[in-house]
């Protein structure tokens, strides 16, 4: 009888143990935001540089499109803390991004060395090039965010 209230005890030390440790392991997750911390910090990286132009419909667009990609931001860390998204294809999502970001400062920045120097040949082959990668990321970031 004494060993089989031993087992018992045993057996409800142990499981109380692996409950508080799994707790506490599942605290530190959230604590930490282990789960999603990098991806959030990864995407707030890319950011659009500053610019102030004198055209008021560039800077009208330049305005518009800074609130659009901080709200498509915000759109995928929200998503992929939901689960919305797979951990590579938050990947992608994040990497995509990051680069259509990145091509829209170039052209912003062409933009603004046009509006000092016009009709620049480089400047407006750099626009072009620049114009068809953000097309190309926009698109593959699209594809990307509602693939199912």
């Amino acid at each position: 009888m004494r060993k089989f209230i031993k087992i018992i005890i045993t057996f409800f030390i142990f499981i109380s143990t692996t409950i508080t440790i799994n707790a506490n392991e599942w605290y530190i997750e959230r604590l930490l935001q282990i789960n999603s911390w990098v991806e959030a910090f990864d995407i707030e990286l890319a950011s659009i540089d500053k610019y102030h132009f004198k055209n008021t419909s560039l800077r009208n667009t330049y305005l518009e499109l800074i609130k659009v990609a901080s709200l498509l931001k915000d759109e995928i860390i929200k998503k992929y803390k939901n689960d919305e998204f797979e951990y590579y294809q938050t990947k992608w999502i994040i990497e995509n991004y990051k680069k259509f970001i990145y091509y829209s400062n170039q052209i912003f920045y062409f933009l603004k060395l046009r509006e000092k120097w016009y009709k620049w040949n480089e400047i407006n082959n750099a626009i072009m090039k620049s114009y068809q990668n953000i097309r190309t990321y926009y698109r593959r970031l699209k594809r990307l965010i509602y693939k199912k």
